[in-house]
């Protein structure tokens, strides 16, 4: 089976496909450890335990220029990363590779191979 050798298919593979499987690969990673975080240190548990969790939390943000973030708001984009998560890890189509599965395997800088 001969290569692939148009020039346009080379240089976006290069460009494109593997630069966007690189931030792929880390942004699944990096959702992958704050879920394990999430975890162990009982975020959740804590926030729902707290009386306060609609109102900003006290991270310096009213004095340094950031927008606040609520509690409540905090468990909301949780959500979104387990969904997001969960869409990494779902297979695309019929070709039973999942879209993370893809990624490591044409990622060059996303993880330590």
């Amino acid at each position: 089976m001969a290569d692939i050798t148009n020039p346009q298919i080379v240089k976006f593979s290069n460009e494109r496909v593997r630069t966007i499987a690189d931030s792929v690969t880390r942004l699944a990673y990096t959702v992958d450890a704050f879920l394990a975080d999430w975890n162990a240190q009982g975020i959740n548990g804590l926030l729902i335990a707290d009386p306060e969790r609609l109102n900003p939390v006290a991270d310096g943000s009213r004095t340094d220029g950031r927008p606040f973030v609520t509690g409540a708001e905090i468990q909301s984009f949780k959500a979104g990363l387990v969904q997001l998560q969960t869409a990494l890890n779902a297979v695309i189509g019929a070709s039973a590779v999942t879209v993370r599965g893809a990624s490591d395997k044409i990622q060059v800088n996303g993880s330590v191979r």
